[in-house]
């Protein structure tokens, strides 16, 4: 996955609507915040199951998903695009888990859903992203 879509993502992330509150400070979501894999998940699921379950347990508050199996986007700011850091730093190019169908997936919906919730609050994402670059 090229790092434009990770680039994609984070400004994405860095436009969803100031309509959307930010989390409170009891929020699963700032998980994202101060990220890291649990040992026992590691030991018990390998380090891509285990960044899947960390990723899942930090969204609970944004769970249950869609019937797509997609989390929907219900808060703003520096937790929630903390997102598209973790997906890099583990998928992105020349990083342990570069390939990984699993995170290719959560990088394509996590798209997918901000543009979504931008365009939902009458945002244009294209400009949006024109102008991250």
């Amino acid at each position: 996955m090229s790092s434009g879509k990770f680039r994609e993502l984070k400004t994405y992330l860095a436009a969803l609507p100031e309509t959307l509150p930010l989390p409170s400070d009891s929020s699963k979501i700032n998980q994202l915040l101060d990220f890291s894999l649990d040992e026992n998940w590691v030991t018990d699921a390998g380090v891509e199951g285990a960044l899947n379950q960390e990723i899942e347990a930090a969204l609970g508050d944004l769970l249950p998903c869609n019937n797509d199996g997609m989390f929907f986007i219900k808060e703003r700011g520096e937790a929630i695009e903390g997102l598209a850091d973790i997906l890099e730093m583990y998928h992105g190019p020349g990083h342990m888990l570069e390939g990984s169908a699993l995170l290719q997936k959560w990088l394509k919906d996590a798209i997918a859903l901000v543009r979504k919730c931008i365009v939902n609050n009458r945002g244009q994402v294209s400009l949006i992203y024109s102008q991250g670059k």
